[in-house]
This record gives C-alpha cells, structure tokens and sequence, in this order.
C-alpha cells in the first residue's frame, strides 16, 4: 500500500500553477495546521538544507521536539518529512496522505510538491512539534511552504540556479527568495546582497541579521571562532568544505535570535549529520558524494577535494537538464581528473551524451554501473567523486543499500 502510494504521488504535476493559492485552500480544507507550531523557514540556492539541519540539530539539543523538512529526498521519501531527525512512519504518511489526496483529487488540485508539504504540516501539527524548520522547496515567494509566519527566515548564499523559472540575474532570483521575509527577524549569509535584504527587510518590518556584519567568523584548522552578536571559541562542524563554516554562521545567528543556549549551539553543531553533502564515505581510495548541483555547489566542492591527498580522480557526473552543466564541468576540470558522465534517474536528468560536447570522459547511462566502474578503476592512494545531483548521489546510495 505505502510504495503505491508514493508511486502516485509522482503521478502528480511536478509544478503547479505559480501561486499560493492551491497550497492555501488545501490548508484551509486541513484546518490551517501550519499555524499550530513555530516555524524556521530557510531559503537560499546552496546551503539551505546544511543550514536546516544545523538548526534542527541545535534546537533538538536545546530540548525541543523539532520537526524538518527538506527535498529531495536521497533514498527513501520519508525523509523529507522528520521529528527529531527520525524518518514519518510508513503509516502516518499513508493515512494523512491518502486523506490529501482524496481531497485534491475531488476538489482542489494541487501538484506533487504542495500535496507533500500539505501532508508536512498536517503531520507536525498531529505530533505538537514545537518547532518546525522548512527548506524552501524552489525560490521562496511562491514556493508552497511560504505560507508560514516563521519566528525567524534565513537566506543563504544565493547564485544563478533555476534561471528559467527564477530568473537570470542574482537580483531577480534574490528577489524571489526574499519572498520569505515577514515581519519577524531575517537572517541573511550573503553579505554581498545587505543593502538589497536591508532595503526589503525595512519596507516589511523585519530585522535583519547578516553573517559578515552582525557575526564574523575566524577558521583556525578544523575549528573556528565566532564574534559579534555572539562570541563562541573553537566550535568544530562534522560538515566538511570552508562554506559549511559560513552555513554554521547562519545556523549561529539563527540560534542568537530564538535566544538558544551557546551549549546547546555547541553541540548542534558538532552533531549534525548531512547525507550527500560533501559526505565521505570511505577513506581508501577517497570516496566523496556531494549533491552539488550548480556552478557554485561544484566550485565548493572542487575546493574541498583540493584539501585532500591523491594520485588519481574519478569523477562520475550527472546533471539535470535545466543546471549551467558546461560551467559546471569547467570547475570539476580543474581537479585533472577522468570523467564518467552518467544520468541521474529523473525526468528532467539531462542525456549523458550532451556532455560529451563540453568535456572529455566515457557515458555510462546507468549511475551505478558508473560508480562500479570508478570503484575498478580506483586504486588505494586515488579518489572517486560522485556529484552533479542529489538526485545522482540518492540513485548510488540506493544501489549501494540495496547490494
């Protein structure tokens, strides 16, 4: 029942009609369940889920019960929807989902996403979570998740991503993503783009606080320091990459303004766990997947492999169809490394065979078969870097857990 299920939500329209209007009446019809617990909504084209999970992890050390919600999901649906980092049981989804969807399906449509963040909120509100934290699906003003009035949004580092539907310029996707302002304090981590967030915070009544102004960050090695609002010394990150210290500032200054515990801040982020995000998952040979999914994820990602020490490296990429790929492969040519280009299992996963214009390298259509082959390939001393798409990263790890 609960794989049928899931299948049929995939049925649905993978974007609606731009607009909150769907995701309102479908909340309305649920009695507003999004309104019955505090919330924390993040936006921001990369970091936003390393972000989430920091402050979810943060707030669940301070004693709260701490729901999350992130997308994609990497192997198992479930874990878009979390309590307390635990996966909605099969039951609890198939029971408020099947309820949702007898309801667009007789009188309010709705598409594949605003159906899942329907089921979401229905399900926090039925746990009495205390705080919710919510990544932004796409953008953020028309996202189906900007119908929350959050204790504090936070905006991550913004770049081109989503251009088609977004735009082509980094104002006009700033724009879409400061959809989430209200009137409540606004975090931001892209420093650049104050006078643009401070402009829109003021017109909305907002406070803002931006990483770079309200809170400084000094990395010493593994560790770093942190001064201005907050003052913290030798705070260490599981997360790998320089950028995750900037995403552990925004986490920080988030915590600052729900008034958490420096303990507590201290220990969520030592703690925090993220799949897929510059994840290392064995040590000889090196092997790293990172979802990666834009020029800027990958320059981050090259960054952080050039940290590390090996002969030769193998790089399986795959990438979707609307993502700046040629850029993207002009970053991941700088580790001098062998391509296995690949496609990533989704309908807007782009031909592996186009990617053959823009750099050197073997298509291997299957993502496992792919991975099999670097892992051949790959002696002790080398490194195996999967990246291009969470979507990718989920296809390697399901096949993996499924050995």
């Amino acid at each position: 029942m609960y794989d049928e299920f899931v299948e049929k939500l995939y049925t649905y329209t993978k974007f609606a009609k731009l607009g909150l209007e769907n995701i309102q009446n479908l909340l309305k019809i649920l009695d507003n369940p999004q309104n019955n617990f505090k919330s924390i909504h993040v936006a921001g084209t990369n970091g936003k889920g390393s972000v989430a999970a920091m402050v979810s992890q943060i707030l669940m050390e301070e004693g709260y019960k701490t729901g999350l919600y992130i997308s994609p999901h990497l192997v198992d649906f479930r874990e878009r929807i979390q309590i307390n980092r635990e996966l909605i049981s099969k039951d609890d989804l198939l029971r408020i989902g099947e309820n949702i969807v007898n309801i667009v399906d007789s009188r309010n449509p709705a598409s594949f996403f605003e159906i899942t963040t329907a089921i979401m909120f229905k399900y926090f509100a039925e746990k009495k979570v205390d705080y919710a934290v919510i990544e932004v699906g796409m953008g953020g003003r028309l996202d189906a998740t900007n119908v929350v009035l959050p204790e504090v949004s936070v905006i991550t580092h913004i770049s081109l991503d989503h251009t088609k539907i977004l735009g082509n310029t980094i104002k006009k996707i700033a724009f879409e993503k400061a959809g989430i302002i209200k009137n409540r304090p606004t975090v931001i981590s892209d420093y650049n783009l104050y006078d643009f967030f401070s402009e829109i915070c003021k017109e909305r009544g907002s406070k803002l606080y931006s990483v770079g102004k309200d809170l400084k960050y000094t990395k010493k090695g593994d560790f770093f320091d942190v001064n201005g609002v907050l003052n913290l010394k030798n705070l260490e990150i599981s997360l790998k990459g320089d950028h995750q210290v900037l995403n552990a500032a925004a986490a920080i200054l988030a915590s600052y303004v729900l008034d958490i515990s420096k303990n507590s801040i201290r220990k969520g982020l030592k703690k925090t766990k993220w799949e897929g995000r510059f994840e290392i998952v064995s040590n000889n040979p090196l092997i790293v997947f990172d979802g990666g999914h834009n020029p800027a994820g990958i320059r981050s990602a090259v960054k952080t492999m050039k940290n590390f020490n090996y002969d030769n490296i193998y790089i399986v990429f795959g990438v979707l169809k609307d993502k700046d790929y040629k850029k993207m492969i002009r970053y991941l040519e700088n580790l001098n490394g062998e391509f296995t280009f690949t496609k990533p299992n989704s309908d807007r996963a782009l031909d592996p065979e186009e990617l053959l214009k823009y750099g050197e390298g073997t298509v291997i259509e299957d993502p496992k078969e792919a991975f099999e082959m670097a892992k051949k390939k790959a002696k002790n001393g080398d490194a195996i870097l999967v990246v291009g798409s969470l979507y990718l990263v989920g296809d390697i790890k399901s096949a993996i857990l499924c050995k």
